[in-house]
């Protein structure tokens, strides 16, 4: 019997491209899969729009909240959809932890993807990872991603390459690049359930970006390896789940400077240095939302740094 595959998506404000996602998951040619998609508190109408768009094209399609689907496992819909909602935005690992917390709890020996709303799968996609996986322990895959706009274009070969001695990260897109992968990137990153258990869950402190990052280096350090289905595409829209330049460029780069500080802290001194001179470069040359935001991350990441706390939401509301 083919493996149960359990797709977690986070939703926020993002009911087009979920709605998108989901049907092009109904063309998928593997048949044994769940989708649970984890709402994270949206501040629109996106959960009520995903449900009666489901329902209208005759998609089962329940919804819940973490609690009730824990203690609800013994009459669970194996064929719906489930849309847990989230009684608050804690970010893009917690959300996914959400979902994987109640699959660690009663679904151990499956499989799980972590996909991105905002993406468009071909077919055989989940099928081709399946194959790949074929039950091989301390795997992660990643899979071909395109540009949803520019089919042609890759966007990853699976994930990316960290920079070592500069702040940032490089995407691998070329198959022959593709021992230099460091991260899947978590816009679909698929593996086993018992991965979570023996790693942990997705680290929630970053709150956006880094997060998948930080998994993956852990997971290499534990002799997990790294591969990519290259058989079949996904197209990625690129950027849904952030919806301000400042949230990007802030978040992308203080916790770019956590995820240095926890695994080359010795090379530190010389990242900020490459920091530094986005900051500069963004004050000549760049929007002041920018500089802004390249500011306020140095200056968070400085209050980590010396023990104090920071409010990432309340930052992120204040601009």
């Amino acid at each position: 019997m083919n493996s149960r595959v359990n797709i977690i998506s986070i939703n926020y404000n993002s009911a087009e491209d979920m709605l998108h996602c989901i049907a092009s998951l109904q063309n998928a040619s593997y048949p044994n899969y769940q989708l649970f998609i984890v709402d994270n508190q949206s501040t629109d109408d996106s959960v009520k729009v995903i449900i009666e768009e489901c329902k209208a094209k005759g998609i089962s399609i329940i919804e819940t909240t973490p609690n009730e689907l824990q203690n609800g496992y013994d009459s669970l819909d194996t064929n719906a959809i489930y849309l847990i909602k989230n009684n608050e935005n804690k970010g893009f690992a917690a959300g996914n932890n959400t979902g994987l917390k109640f699959l660690i709890q009663h679904r151990p020996d499956e499989l799980v993807v972590l996909l991105n709303p905002d993406i468009e799968i071909e077919p055989d996609v989940i099928q081709d990872l399946v194959s790949l996986h074929n039950g091989r322990e301390k795997l992660i895959l990643g899979n071909l991603i395109h540009y949803y706009n520019e089919r042609d274009k890759v966007m990853y070969y699976g994930g990316f390459q960290v920079k070592k001695w500069i702040h940032g990260i490089k995407n691998i897109t070329e198959k022959e690049n593709s021992d230099h992968i460091d991260a899947i990137t978590g816009a679909a990153l698929f593996t086993e359930v018992k991965t979570f258990i023996e790693l942990g869950l997705l680290p929630e402190e970053y709150f956006l970006y880094w997060e998948e990052t930080d998994f993956c280096t852990l997971a290499k350090q534990k002799g997990y390896k790294i591969d990519v289905n290259a058989k079949s595409k996904i197209f990625d829209k690129v950027g849904s789940s952030s919806n301000s330049n400042f949230t990007r460029e802030y978040l992308y780069l203080l916790n770019g400077l956590r995820y240095y500080k926890k695994y080359y802290s010795l090379r530190l001194p010389i990242i900020l240095l490459s920091t530094f001179a986005k900051l500069v470069k963004a004050t000549l040359f760049d929007s002041k939302v920018k500089q802004r935001a390249i500011y306020f991350g140095h200056i968070d990441f400085f209050k980590l740094c010396l023990g104090s706390s920071i409010d990432i939401k309340s930052r992120l509301k204040r601009q």
